[in-house]
């Protein structure tokens, strides 16, 4: 078996197993928090924004850093280091007694794990240019029907064994994904950056993080991710709050929904995401990204309509089925902006991007749901998302649709900045 097929199939499982635990509490921490003494209505949207938002903010900062120091030291113990990070903090946030100790363990988890970026990266590199959207598309299935079984699982096990089992289940299969990287995955070194003229690490990897950012496609790129990521999380807080205020079912199972409302997006995503990376690769990234935004952006206004929490569960499916074409198309779009040799820079860059509106968007989203009413939010996303489209179309989407490059065409570029140059970046 070649390296890259090792690396895909480790990675696959690793993004299952590990998606699964981290999906299993997300969809509860309001009701977390409430267990931890936090009561009052108001203050319990902020703490969850917080909450939620804590762990994509730290992993913000550090995600690009870990990315480039990755494409110096190799992948592979990136993607350990992520998974030996979920394994600890989160198996610690089982045993908190007070709210801020959740916050600055959600923190630490940001922080120092990130393995959807490690993972992505080690796979990428080994991959062909023109195959990249099908290839992610497929790990991509990996991922979200980890996502998707998770809030399930932990939906079961806070009503049945209580809420602390959930972060506990989640650290051992955290540890087991790590176990499969370490006995499965395997680096391919040829594709591994050396120091350039004597420079050192750190002076390395900053020269490589630039190089990306003075990419015009990739400040479009990443500049349609803080919109089209924002609009997504400014939901995360709001929707169990949403779903209980229109009500329709006993709730005394409101856990038990609250994850099956964020299971119903996730589902057809994994039946879908694969096939919109065919398309991606087909008629390319960009083209994909203009059509699955704007449908999806008009989505969020049918949440409004929504009567009963099952109407909106059928609502958030069917946004499912076009949401499953944006990230085999960022991901593709990537491997046509940058080299090989750099691609776990440009990677966590993208990560960050991810990141910040993810917690940018949640913060923003509990906020905003203690001060307005919540359908009004759903109008906001919808602007948001279209704006995403609009940057793709007029940014970087004739960028990456123009043409295929090899990705051998880069192994002689000393650094980012230079292969961007090349390719007209």
């Amino acid at each position: 078996m070649d390296v890259a097929r090792r690396n895909f199939i480790a990675i696959f499982i690793s993004h299952l197993v590990a998606a699964v635990g981290m999906a299993a509490f997300i969809p509860f921490i309001p009701f977390y928090l409430e267990s931890l003494g936090v009561t009052d209505p108001v203050p319990m949207r902020i703490w969850s924004g917080l909450t939620i938002g804590a762990a994509p903010l730290t992993a913000a900062i550090f995600g690009p850093l870990w990315g480039a120091l990755g494409d110096r030291i190799g992948r592979k113990i990136m993607v350990l280091r992520s998974l030996l990070a979920i394994t600890m903090f989160v198996g610690l946030m089982g045993l908190v007694t007070a709210p801020w100790q959740l916050l600055v363990l959600r923190l630490l988890q940001g922080m120092f794990s990130g393995f959807v970026a490690a993972g992505n990266t080690l796979v990428s590199v080994s991959t062909p240019v023109e195959r990249q959207g099908r290839v992610m598309g497929v790990l991509q299935t990996g991922l979200l029907l980890g996502f998707a079984l998770g809030p399930l699982l932990g939906g079961v096990i806070g009503d049945t064994m209580g809420y602390r089992s959930a972060f506990f289940v989640t650290s051992a299969l955290a540890a087991s994904a790590c176990l499969v990287v370490t006995f499965l995955a395997r680096e391919d070194h040829r594709i591994q950056k050396a120091s350039v003229g004597g420079e050192g690490i750190f002076r390395g990897m900053a020269h490589d993080l630039l190089g990306s950012l003075e990419s015009r496609g990739m400040r479009y790129l990443l500049s349609s991710l803080l919109c089209f990521r924002t609009s997504l999380s400014l939901m995360v807080p709001v929707l169990p709050i949403y779903l209980v205020q229109i009500g329709g079912f006993d709730l005394s199972v409101k856990t038990t929904m609250a994850s099956l409302l964020f299971t119903s997006m996730a589902a057809p995503v994994i039946f879908f995401v694969a096939l919109w990376g065919w398309r991606a690769d087909r008629v390319g990234p960009g083209n994909n990204f203009v059509l699955c935004t704007f449908i999806t952006a008009f989505c969020f206004l049918s949440y409004g309509l929504a009567w009963t929490a099952w109407m909106l569960i059928v609502m958030r499916a069917l946004q499912g089925v076009f949401l499953a074409g944006i990230m085999p198309s960022i991901y593709a779009a990537l491997a046509r902006l940058s080299p090989g040799v750099s691609r776990g820079a440009a990677m966590g860059l993208v990560q960050s991007s991810l990141q910040i509106s993810m917690a940018g968007g949640t913060i923003l989203g509990g906020f905003l749901a203690a001060a307005m009413n919540l359908k009004v939010l759903f109008v906001i996303s919808c602007l948001l998302m279209l704006s995403a489209s609009a940057l793709s179309r007029f940014g970087w989407m004739r960028m990456v649709d123009g043409g295929e490059r090899k990705q051998e065409d880069h192994a002689d570029c000393s650094g980012a900045a230079e292969c961007f140059e090349r390719q007209g970046g």
